[in-house]
């Protein structure tokens, strides 16, 4: 028994059956059509992201501005401060000193002979335009016999050197304080008004260039001129004879030369400006008290009408 079941196990051996599979095929995917509608929404996506876009830039562009905006208010506030800071404080340059002395030796020595030659020799100093007759025509022979500075201020953007001088005119010695606008560009200088006398250590300071030439729209009512003209004299006649104290009726930051000049003429007075605010140019000829030393300075006042008469808001020299 045993023996057969062996035998048919040998002869039943692994048999083996090869199972058919079914070929499915292949599935193509179907192709979506595109149509007007769905073409309608990518465009219109596609224009609300350049909206988007669009409005982005443009509020960076808003926030730089605003932020260049701020950074150019600060930028004025520091310098502000900083001119407030340096104001009457003895900031010397070698560069000052070497041109001053140029100048100083150039303008204050005068010989009436060769009144042309001066001119000419000034010529260098002042903007380009600057009227030389502007300067006078002085008398007799001056001398520049020393100078010293005294400080160099920046006030609304000008820079302004103040310089004690010793002067001889016709054997005659006096001193003076006289204040000296002028800019810079790096080792460049340019003196942009006439040299004034003032007080020790004024901190007036004057900007532009030549701007006492530059004059507004005239005012054309006479009346309104004439009065304007009548206080412009009045107050410059006090202006060089009185103090700072008896000044303060009279302007805004009062100032006073207390009859270190004398007033010997205004010339070239035009008035522009509206009637209830006028502003006034002109050049003044000062004569240093008892001598003969003389020199033409330019004023410009900015007035405020105050009842029947006027009031000095203002007041610029160069």
């Amino acid at each position: 028994m045993e023996k057969i079941k062996k035998l048919w196990r040998k002869i039943k051996g692994p048999v083996q059956y090869e199972r058919k599979v079914k070929d499915k095929g292949l599935k193509i995917p179907k192709k979506k059509a595109l149509t007007v509608e769905k073409l309608r929404k990518v465009v219109l996506a596609i224009v609300f992201l350049f909206i988007g876009l669009m409005v982005l830039m443009t509020w960076q562009s808003s926030q730089v501005i605003k932020k260049n905006h701020q950074l150019k208010n600060s930028q004025m506030t520091l310098e502000k401060k900083l001119d407030k800071a340096s104001t009457g404080s003895l900031s010397y340059n070698p560069l000052v000193g070497q041109y001053f002395d140029k100048f100083l030796n150039t303008y204050y020595n005068y010989n009436q002979d060769k009144q042309e030659e001066w001119r000419k020799s000034m010529k260098a100093f002042f903007p380009s335009g600057f009227a030389l007759t502007q300067l006078g025509t002085w008398s007799g022979q001056q001398s520049l016999k020393d100078h010293k500075i005294l400080g160099i201020f920046n006030v609304d953007g000008v820079r302004t050197v103040q310089y004690a001088i010793s002067l001889e005119n016709n054997g005659k010695q006096s001193n003076l304080t006289v204040n000296i606008p002028y800019v810079q560009d790096n080792s460049k200088f340019t003196v942009v008004g006439m040299p004034y006398v003032a007080s020790d250590m004024n901190t007036l300071g004057h900007v532009g260039e030549s701007r006492l030439d530059k004059v507004d729209k005239p005012l054309n009512d006479t009346d309104v001129v004439d009065d304007v003209k009548s206080f412009t004299k009045t107050f410059l006649n006090k202006y060089v004879s009185s103090s700072k104290e008896d000044m303060a009726l009279l302007m805004n930051d009062p100032q006073g030369l207390e009859g270190k000049v004398d007033l010997q003429g205004i010339d070239n007075i035009k008035v522009s400006g509206t009637k209830t605010k006028p502003v006034v140019t002109a050049t003044i000829t000062v004569q240093v008290h008892e001598t003969d030393i003389k020199q033409n300075q330019q004023v410009r006042l900015e007035l405020k009408q105050q009842q029947k008469t006027y009031f000095v808001d203002k007041f610029v020299e160069a």
